[in-house]
């Protein structure tokens, strides 16, 4: 299905993601871990 969507997706929308994704794995992630919440969220 990933796949799917990869190919529905221009070289600048896939950027995009990437650096979105990068910037939530760096910085949102790391302060959300230590939250206590237990259903995931």
């Amino acid at each position: 299905m990933q796949d799917v969507i990869d190919r529905a997706l221009s070289d600048e929308q896939r950027m995009m993601r990437n650096s979105i994704r990068a910037f939530v794995d760096r910085e949102v992630t790391p302060s959300s871990a230590g939250t206590g919440s237990s259903n995931g969220t």
